[in-house]
């Protein structure tokens, strides 16, 4: 990516997050809705994707103008692993009274790694990306209140690219370009307790990974995607002062994940 356009875009998130202290944590972005049309907030955050199974999905290798399959007979692929950090500025806005939609801007880099078993031989490939521009948007609404208890759903829309190094066997075979790509719906529940706003629920998530590149006159095009979809998560906001406040959040089952971050509502 061009250095001066992630310069600028890099700045412009650090001065609007230290100046608005803001937040946005991966699932949950501040506790409850704007609560009214044009209300706005904006979030800082920073979330950590320490493990997701991948499995293989497809894959072609373009070849002096024909195309053969990514594994030839008798090959297979396994041990795939996905894991990413993000960095992401979050801004929010009533669109009615139960409902808010949501624009990110940010960075995030990949690393992804699996084996191929090759005639009985496993040979162990690696991607690691650097971290370059990201982006998602989405829209939460709030559903029903049961007893206290406020319902909320989420939809969520992310992608990235990244260019790495892509290695065999420790080998450096060249460089690629991943597309990540992710579609996140979350049902949970969030009762207030004074200023604390504990939080719990159910998501169901689609990751895809691809990877190009090329090798001499080659080009090699891969496919991969979650190897599970359904997870948990569990998180709480802290109120520290009117408007502003703190987020810390965990997922699990489909993935192993931290986010932390600040929200400030005007």
């Amino acid at each position: 990516m061009n250095k001066v356009i992630k310069s600028l875009t890099l700045t412009i998130i650090t001065i609007l997050a230290f100046h608005s202290m803001s937040h946005a944590a991966r699932v949950n972005n501040g506790a409850g809705v704007q609560g009214e049309y044009g209300k706005m907030s904006l979030g800082f955050e920073y979330d950590s994707e320490s493990e997701r199974d991948m499995q293989f999905d497809s894959g072609i290798i373009l070849e002096g103008g024909g195309t053969e399959p990514f594994l030839a007979l008798g090959n297979s692929i396994t041990g795939g692993s996905f894991e990413s950090s993000r960095i992401m500025l979050r801004g929010s806005f009533g669109l009615t009274d139960w409902m808010d939609a949501f624009v990110q801007l940010g960075f995030a880099d990949a690393d992804f790694s699996y084996q191929v078993i090759e005639l009985g031989v496993p040979e162990a490939i690696s991607f690691s990306g650097d971290s370059d521009l990201a982006y998602g948007l989405g829209l939460k609404a709030a559903i029903a209140n049961v007893e206290g208890y406020q319902v909320y759903s989420n939809l969520h829309l992310f992608q990235s690219e990244v260019e790495g190094a892509y290695t065999e066997d420790g080998v450096l075979l060249g460089t690629a370009e991943a597309t990540v790509q992710e579609v996140q719906l979350a049902l949970f529940a969030a009762k207030t307790f004074d200023m604390w706003t504990p939080y719990g629920g159910l998501k169901f998530s689609e990751l895809n990974v691809e990877i190009d590149r090329s090798l001499l006159a080659d080009t090699f095009h891969e496919e991969h995607k979650a190897d599970g979809n359904i997870g948990l998560f569990v998180g709480t906001d802290v109120v520290l002062k009117p408007g502003l406040s703190a987020n810390i959040e965990f997922r699990f089952v489909d993935e192993s994940a931290l986010s932390l971050g600040l929200n400030w509502t005007f």
